[in-house]
């Protein structure tokens, strides 16, 4: 594929695409002062403006074109993009005319596309006028088809061609417009309708305009549909545009500028030339257009904060997303940039290897229809640098290798959430985790089948929480190695993984702190027959065991040891509504805390030896409705001396057998019988220990 990226002096610019017919490339133009033209090779062009011409006979690929070079004695007549394979493809760059020497550089190559910019500079030595340069391809693939087109540059003005009739308003500031290609300029006030402008023709625009945090610099508002092209700068910086590569000082700079405007169609030829940004300078610049198709290019390669904020978010036809070379990231620079993008299918290559805090926070979120993330090489994070970045991507079928090994706070939390299409995860080598670091990466991911190993030794705060929650066709679950957990560092991890049979054999958690470290942790899992083992001496924070296993349907065999209670709420709920449970855990502690055990067995239908009760004091609401809705259960043994009651175990037995055994400490004094005591109905024992 061939462009000529072309310079000119007068703003003009015209676009067309070969029609290939028989590999003969079509293209001429020149403008209404005969400044610059395109000749066709071997046959010779009447100047008619805008008039186009067939090249001659194309052998092996070649063409040339010319610039009048009028006094000057060096133009520089633009870049020859080349799209290929390597630089052989240009086997000769020469000039036409006597007098006329010609150099070529390259310029730049673009990652993966392959495509070489050469600078082409034109000498004129003889002040012919008619200098041409005339190149080559040998060895190129003739089959295929090559497209030639005029691309517009930084040079030209802000401009909107109309593809029907209709108006335009700009709110927010008054502004100048011009329909003669720059001749004459009119004022137009806040939100008054320009006249109209016919169906081909070209509106241009410029001002002197001061940007600010509520509005940017104003808006634009039409009633037709158009596209947009040359540079916006000429907003701000009235004539005096050319050339601008800074926002300095502008912060906000094109802040929804075309936000809902839904008649845009086309960007591609809008030239953000700033390579210097600033602070949300294209935040919300075209959130909502939904007619969007083509985005324009970005080249910084230093970003600012929120600098693409939410910049094309919601532009729903929007397929292709723009290059983003940038290396040097700032604080949320693309958070939300392609947040709702339905129909994008493809993502940019991300290059920068150090991230900035929350950088690609929501990036793609909701862009249905992408089904490939880019490679993320990064290896330094930052504090929620990935956070929910492809979350709600339900066509993305595999997720890039995530190789940094030290993470940041809430750095991959959410990142693939409700990918619904998602089979494998990556590897996670992580050794040092960060508060929230994982937390619901995976969730939502009913595809999600794949296992990986967590090697860290210490989970941080929240590390884990439903990291996998709602993954209904994960069988097996990851081995984590951590021994050390934090405050909800395994909390709802795969809660509601209705497929889940395997988990590693033995939890080595021994040191939990800051509560509710694995609260809920399998709950919701029916399919889980046996539950991994808990270290005996673990000692139970507030809700670290809370509903761990609620809801596990399938569980028959619960934990040898559920470690001892340190807080109260420790072991709550922890086995309610296991249906099938029959083997409960040894409960060896004799010191209890206020709820510890409160709801631990409610509604398992098929326990019918509860496990031995060894503590002699009771605190308050210990029991609570602790064997409630058991109703296959016709044993315990609680040696507690307290005079139960609904103080420490209100509606304990509630629903249990209607006949059983009931031992009790031979030094307790209390007969009571009901749902708050002893079982009604069952048969009294003693036993001193």
């Amino acid at each position: 594929m061939f462009y000529l990226r072309y310079f000119n002096n007068t703003s003009e610019y015209q676009q067309e695409e070969s029609s290939m017919a028989n590999k003969r490339p079509s293209l001429g133009y020149t403008d209404d002062n005969e400044q610059f033209h395109w000749f066709p090779y071997v046959r010779t062009l009447s100047i008619t403006a805008m008039s186009l011409s067939d090249f001659g006979t194309v052998s092996g690929g070649s063409g040339h074109w010319s610039q009048k070079m009028e006094t000057e004695e060096t133009t520089y007549v633009g870049e020859l993009v080349i799209e290929g394979s390597n630089l052989d493809l240009i086997s000769a760059l020469t000039v036409g005319n006597t007098g006329c020497t010609v150099t070529t550089s390259v310029k730049s190559r673009k990652r993966n596309r392959k495509v070489y910019n050469v600078e082409i500079t034109v000498t004129d030595t003889a002040q012919t006028n008619n200098c041409y340069v005339t190149f080559s391809y040998d060895g190129y693939d003739l089959s295929e088809e090559y497209d030639f087109q005029v691309i517009v540059q930084a040079d030209n003005y802000l401009t909107f061609i109309p593809t029907e009739d209709g108006t335009f308003k700009f709110s927010g500031n008054s502004v100048n417009y011009s329909l003669d290609n720059g001749t004459t300029w009119t004022s137009l006030a806040s939100n008054t309708d320009s006249p109209t402008v016919q169906a081909g023709n070209k509106i241009m625009w410029k001002a002197t305009l001061t940007p600010t945090s509520s509005v940017g610099i104003g808006r634009f508002i039409s009633t037709c549909r158009y596209s947009a092209l040359g540079n916006p700068l000429s907003l701000i910086y009235d004539n005096d545009f050319k050339g601008k590569t800074s926002l300095s000082g502008n912060d906000y700079a094109f802040y929804e500028l075309f936000y809902v405007e839904t008649n845009l169609v086309n960007a591609e030829n809008l030239a953000l030339a700033a390579t210097s940004l600033t602070a949300c300078c294209y935040q919300r610049m075209f959130r909502g257009c939904t007619s969007l198709t083509t985005a324009p290019e970005l080249p910084a390669t230093t970003l600012a904060n929120s600098a693409y904020t939410y910049m094309l978010a919601g532009c729903t036809s929007l397929t292709a997303a723009p290059e983003l070379p940038a290396t040097t990231l700032s604080n949320y620079c693309y958070s939300y940039m392609f947040y709702g993008c339905t129909n994008l299918t493809t993502a940019p290559e991300l290059p920068a290897t150090t991230l900035a805090s929350s950088g690609y926070y929501f990036m793609f979120s909701g862009c249905t229809s992408l089904t490939t993330a880019p490679d993320l090489p990064a290896t330094t994070l930052a504090n929620g640098c990935y956070n929910s970045m492809f979350a709600g991507c339900t066509s993305l079928t595999a997720a890039p290798e995530l190789p940094a090994t030290t993470l940041a706070s809430y750095c991959y939390a959410g990142m693939f959430s409700r990918c619904t299409k998602l089979k494998a995860m990556p590897q996670l080598p992580a050794t040092t985790l960060a508060s929230t670091c994982y937390s619901t990466m995976f969730l939502g991911c009913t595809s999600l089948t794949g296992t990986c190993e967590l090697p860290a030794i210490t989970a941080a705060t929240s590390s884990y929480n439903q990291m996998f929650n709602g993954c209904t066709s994960l069988t097996a679950a990851p081995n984590i190695s951590a021994t050390t957990l934090s405050g909800y560092s395994c909390s709802n991890m795969f809660a509601n993984c209705t497929a889940l049979k395997t988990t590693q054999t033995n939890l080595l958690f021994s040191t939990l702190s800051g509560g509710s470290e694995c609260r809920g942790m399998f709950s919701g899992c029916t399919s889980l027959v046996v539950a991994p083992q808990i270290s005996s001496s673990t000692r139970a924070r507030s809700s670290s065991f809370q509903e761990m296993f609620s809801m596990c349907t399938s569980l028959t065999t619960a934990p040898t040891y559920v470690g001892t209670p340190y807080s109260g709420l420790s072991h709550n709920g922890m086995f309610y509504g296991c249906t099938s449970l029959t083997s409960p855990p040894q409960l060896p502690s004799t010191s209890l805390k206020s709820n510890c055990y409160a709801g631990m067995f409610y509604g398992c239908t098929s326990l019918t030896t509860a496990p031995v009760l060894p503590a002699k004091t009771l605190v308050t609401d210990c029991y609570y409705q602790m064997f409630y809705g058991c109703s296959s259960l016709n044993y315990i043994k609680a040696m507690f001396t307290s005079t139960p009651s609904t103080s420490y175990t209100n509606s304990w037995v509630s629903g249990v057998a209607s006949s059983g055994t009931y031992v009790k400490n031979s030094s307790a004094s209390y007969t009571t019988r009901g749902i708050n005591a002893i079982p009604s109905g069952w048969t009294l024992q003693k036993a001193s220990s």
